[in-house]
């Protein structure tokens, strides 16, 4: 048995769903001319807008965001800092969120962040766009 051709597909599609297939279908993503256009008719060409190459996504976005943590030494601040990973900011209305190591947090809220292989939570004390003060818990 032969195979049946995408016109044949065509017509049995259209024989089983009828009419309304048939004002359905987009004939013109088969190849198939509209029976209603006038002979030498071609309809026009789409055209479809060139994707912008969007950057490479940067690994500190909010590198010039001073980040602060109260009430620890020197070197623990250190490493602290070093864990975390400013990805940016988002602001809807008057409030203000940071997004920092995939979570997204405002002031009074907890950041949980894994340092050596533990779990450690700090409370965000102060967030503008310049400063982030944090406060172990």
């Amino acid at each position: 048995m032969k195979k049946p051709t995408s016109a044949r597909r065509l017509a049995r599609m259209l024989l089983t769903t009828g009419v309304c297939g048939i004002m359905l279908w987009n004939l013109s993503a088969l190849g198939a001319r509209d029976p209603f256009w006038p002979v030498g008719y071609e309809p026009p060409r789409e055209v479809r807008p060139t994707p912008t190459p969007t950057p490479p996504p940067v690994d500190n976005a909010e590198a010039d965001t001073e980040v602060r943590v109260a009430d620890v030494s020197p070197d623990e601040e250190r490493r602290i800092l070093a864990s975390i990973r400013m990805e940016g900011f988002l602001r809807t209305g008057t409030s203000l969120f940071a997004i920092m190591n995939q979570q997204v947090v405002a002031v009074g809220e907890k950041l949980r962040l894994r340092i050596h292989g533990q779990v450690r939570e700090f409370l965000i004390v102060d967030l503008t766009e310049e400063t982030i003060r944090l406060r172990p818990l």
